[in-house]
C-alpha cells in the first residue's frame, strides 16, 4: 500500500484507497463487538458450548461490511493491475 501511495497520480491513488479500504472502520467495529461478546460469553464458563446465538444477535450488522467489502475486493482485483503499470 506504501508503494501505491507514493508512486500513483493523486486521484487515481485516492479513489483506490477510498474503495478498497473505505470500510475498514466498520469491518473492525464489528469485529471488535464481536469478540467482546465472545470474551463476555468466556467470564460464565471457560469452555463456550454455543455461540450460535452470538452471532444471530449480531448478523445485521455482519452483511453491510462485508457486503461493501467484497464489493471492494471485485474492484481492486482489476484496478490493481492498472495502478501498477502506472508506478515506475
Amino acid at each position: 500500500m506504501q508503494e501505491i501511495k507514493k508512486n500513483c497520480p493523486i486521484n487515481e491513488k485516492q479513489l483506490f484507497i477510498q474503495k478498497v479500504f473505505g470500510n475498514i472502520e466498520a469491518i473492525l467495529d464489528f469485529s471488535l463487538v464481536l469478540s467482546n461478546s465472545f470474551k463476555k460469553r468466556q467470564t460464565l464458563d471457560p469452555i463456550i458450548k454455543e455461540i450460535g446465538d452470538i452471532f444471530l444477535q449480531h448478523v445485521f450488522f455482519f452483511f453491510l461490511p462485508v457486503f461493501t467489502f467484497s464489493f471492494s475486493f471485485s474492484f481492486s482485483k482489476f484496478k490493481l493491475p492498472t495502478l501498477f503499470r502506472l508506478m515506475p
